[in-house]
């Protein structure tokens, strides 16, 4: 897991975007808790919160607790959109898992 999560950072390096002065990095949305993060630190962020809901919901009594939820497939790939209209479009769509 680790070794994966360390390629999809490698990854997420590589495609980071060039912005202009004063303009505010693309900010990408967490399936599990909702929060937003640079490209290339979103997938680092991933990790620590599925370690973190485990916990959540291991602390809660057993008929309450849930699963985690699965890795939407457009995460699995290491790669976020770069353009702004799929970035928003992509935030949409993880928005619908939190």
């Amino acid at each position: 897991q680790q070794q994966q999560q360390q390629q999809l950072s490698e990854t997420a390096r590589r495609n980071a975007t060039v912005r202009s002065s004063g303009q505010r990095p693309t900010g990408y949305t967490c399936y599990l808790c909702g929060q937003q993060f640079g490209s290339q630190s979103l997938f680092i962020h991933i990790g620590n919160c599925q370690k973190k809901w485990q916990m959540v919901e291991a602390a809660k009594p057993p008929r309450e607790r849930r699963p985690l939820p699965a890795m939407p497939a457009e995460l699995e790939t290491g790669t976020v959109p770069l353009d702004g209209a799929q970035a928003e479009a992509f935030n949409q769509r993880m928005y619908t898992y939190w």
